[in-house]
Formats: structure tokens, sequence, C-alpha cells
């Protein structure tokens, strides 16, 4: 309540949230981000790959992969 959900999705924008642009961008601009990918693969590619979770990440962020 009283928080905005923001989402990075490989396919569309989901009804309700808002769109972040890239991995990066999400974990850059909020304090918490959570993730949940379908297999390890999926999430070395998040975390390490082109605008993923490395290029964003700073001492103070959180990211927490489900």
């Amino acid at each position: 309540m009283g928080h905005t959900v923001t989402v990075w999705n490989w396919t569309a924008e989901k009804e309700g949230t808002h769109l972040g642009r890239t991995p990066e961008e999400v974990v850059s601009t909020y304090d918490i981000t959570f993730a949940c990918v379908s297999n390890p693969m999926a999430a070395k590619d998040l975390v390490l790959g082109p605008s993923g979770v490395l290029q964003g990440i700073c001492p103070g962020k959180w990211f927490l992969d489900m």
C-alpha cells in the first residue's frame, strides 16, 4: 500500500504495473529488487547481460533472486 510496483519483463507490460526499460534501470532506481525467472541461464543473463543488474547495482541497493 502506497508503493509503486515496477516490472521488467521479457514480454510486454503487465496491467497495473510500471514497466522498467531494463534490469539495470530497475535496480538502480529502487532500493529493493526481486527477480523471478524461469531457470539459471535466465538468471545469469538478467544479472550479467547487457543492461543487466550488475550495471546498475550500487551500495544500499538490494537484489534478491527468487
